[in-house]
C-alpha cells in the first residue's frame, strides 16, 4: 500500500544512496517515480550541557576504563553475535560495553540466547550490557570510548555512525555499503559482518590513545552546525524540486 502511494505521488525521500540503488533493483517497475537523498547527521548535545566524566561513568555502571562502544538496539539484524565471538579471539584486556533496548518483539528469545552465547564463554565482564540510558550518559560513552563499533547486517542510515563522525571517533563498522558511504572517508575500519575473525583483528588494533582523535568542542560545534545548515539546504532544494 505504501509503495502504491509513492507510485501515485510520484516522489520519495530516502536517507542515502544506497537505499536508492536497493529500490531501483527492487522496484523496476516504478522507475518514473523521482527518488530524493537526504542524508540526515547527528544532533548535537544542547548548548552548555556538560558531558559526564569517565570516573562518573564507571561508578555509575561498573565499566572498565578502556572501552569500546556498541550503542544498537539489541535486535537480531543488529549483529551482537558477532562481536562476542570475536571477543572470544582478542586480547583478555578488550572490552565492549553496549546500550540499547534488550527487547525485540520480532524475536522475544534473540537476547535470552545472546547472553546465554556469553555466559558460555566467560565474558559478562568484556561485553557490558547497560540496556537503556539516558541519552546524555550515551553521549559520554560515545566521548570516553576508544572507539565506536556497529556490526549490524542492514541499516538505513546509521545514527551511531553520525554521532561518532560528530564527535571525531574511530569507527569499527561491518562492510555496509551504507557504512562506506557514511564513513569511508572518515577513516572507519570495516569487515565483513560474518567475520568475527576480522572483527577480533580490529578490536585488538585499537589502541590505549585512540581517544585523542576524538574533537574538541570548539570543533565539534562548528563542523555539526555546517553539517546542520547543509542538511536544511538540502532539505528546502528537495521541497522546492517537488513542488516545481
Amino acid at each position: 500500500a505504501l509503495m502504491k502511494t509513492y507510485a501515485k505521488l510520484g516522489q520519495l525521500l530516502l536517507s542515502s544512496e544506497s537505499a536508492r540503488k536497493d529500490f531501483e533493483q527492487y522496484y523496476p517497475s516504478m522507475r518514473h517515480v523521482q527518488v530524493h537523498v537526504l542524508r540526515f547527521p547527528a544532533f548535537s548535545q544542547a548548548p552548555g550541557q556538560t558531558t559526564r566524566s569517565l570516573a562518573d561513568l564507571r561508578e555509575r555502571y561498573s565499566i572498565p576504563e578502556r572501552y569500546i562502544y556498541l550503542p544498537n538496539q539489541f535486535w537480531a539484524h543488529k549483529n551482537h553475535g558477532v562481536v562476542v565471538d570475536a571477543l572470544e579471539r582478542t586480547r583478555s584486556d578488550v572490552s565492549v560495553v553496549c546500550t540499547g533496548s534488550t527487547s525485540d518483539l520480532r524475536n522475544d528469545k534473540y537476547f535470552a540466547e545472546l547472553m546465554d552465547r556469553v555466559r558460555r564463554a566467560k565474558l559478562e565482564s568484556r561485553f557490558r550490557v547497560l540496556g537503556l540510558v539516558e541519552y546524555s550518559d550515551v553521549v559520554a560513552l560515545m566521548h570516553h570510548a576508544s572507539a565506536v563499533l556497529n556490526p549490524s547486517l542492514f541499516e538505513g542510515w546509521s545514527t551511531t555512525v553520525e554521532e561518532a563522525k560528530a564527535r571525531g571517533k574511530p569507527m569499527i563498522l561491518s562492510s555496509l555499503p551504507v557504512h562506506k558511504e557514511q564513513a569511508e572517508e572518515h577513516g572507519a575500519r570495516f569487515f565483513h559482518p560474518d567475520d568475527a575473525s576480522a572483527l577480533a583483528m580490529l578490536l585488538d588494533e585499537v589502541g590505549p590513545d585512540s581517544t585523542v582523535r576524538s574533537l574538541n568542542h570548539e570543533q565539534s560545534a562548528a563542523a555539526n552546525a555546517l553539517k546542520h545548515q547543509q542538511f536544511i539546504d538540502a532539505y528546502f532544494r528537495i521541497i522546492a524540486a517537488c513542488v516545481a
